[in-house]
């Protein structure tokens, strides 16, 4: 089993291949911090971590405090994953499943500055072996190395396509259809043109669109941003 390298984070390639909608760039960094406080490989996983508010200031070289969130609403931000906000197609059950990432966070009583996250279900999956084994009845799960920088670079959209990238670095060539592609950024989604956007049922018919061939209901309208090429 390949040993976990200091200068990289590990996550299973179920999460490299899923979609998570509405979520910010700022909660793409939290979540590459904690994948830095995470063993992927450890067999004693509880599923959950700890978010230092200090120790991330130092993850991301931030100096200046009056430059980011307080702790108060970095608390607001880890809370919003526990909404339901994913979709990944797991190939081998011929299923789409959706997912939210955290199931709780807790502010530690002795330090305000530090939380206990508890992963959600498939948060245990993506971030912990243990759990992407357990999920897949014992069978080998295939997971990805990402260089730390990922954290430096900027824009959500940018860090998706260096998570897909890395994921095929032992071959070094990553095949993929235009459609997919975009799919896979976030550049093609489902809105409903009656406004109805907010309830679960209605964002989880948006997300399973993405993975099936299935007619989209008359009132659900795929949108394509950037459709020239060179824009893209």
């Amino acid at each position: 089993m390949t040993k976990r390298a200091g200068n990289y984070l590990i996550q299973s390639n179920y999460f490299t291949k899923s979609v998570l909608r509405d979520a910010s760039e700022m909660q793409k960094e939290i979540l590459y911090y904690l994948q830095s406080e995470i063993d992927f490989h450890d067999p004693n996983a509880t599923g959950s971590v700890v978010f230092n508010f200090e120790k991330f200031l130092k993850y991301k070289n931030i100096k200046d405090k009056k430059n980011t969130y307080s702790p108060s609403e970095f608390f607001y931000i880890i809370n919003g994953l526990r909404n339901i906000n994913g979709v990944f197609y797991n190939k081998p059950a011929k299923k789409t499943v959706f997912f939210n990432l955290v199931d709780s966070v807790e502010i530690n009583d002795e330090d305000t500055n530090e939380f206990t996250i508890r992963f959600a279900n498939f948060g245990k999956v993506f971030f912990f072996e243990k759990f992407a084994l357990e999920y897949v009845e014992s069978s080998k799960v295939p997971y990805t190395q990402i260089e730390k920088n990922i954290i430096d670079l900027k824009g959500d959209k940018r860090k998706k396509f260096f998570e897909l990238l890395s994921q095929y670095k032992e071959t070094g060539v990553f095949r993929v259809s235009i459609e997919e592609f975009k799919m896979l950024l976030g550049f093609i989604e489902y809105t409903n043109t009656n406004g109805n956007q907010e309830d679960i049922a209605t964002k989880q018919m948006q997300l399973e669109l993405l993975f099936n061939e299935e007619t989209a209901p008359i009132d659900v309208e795929r949108v394509e941003y950037l459709k020239v090429w060179s824009e893209f």
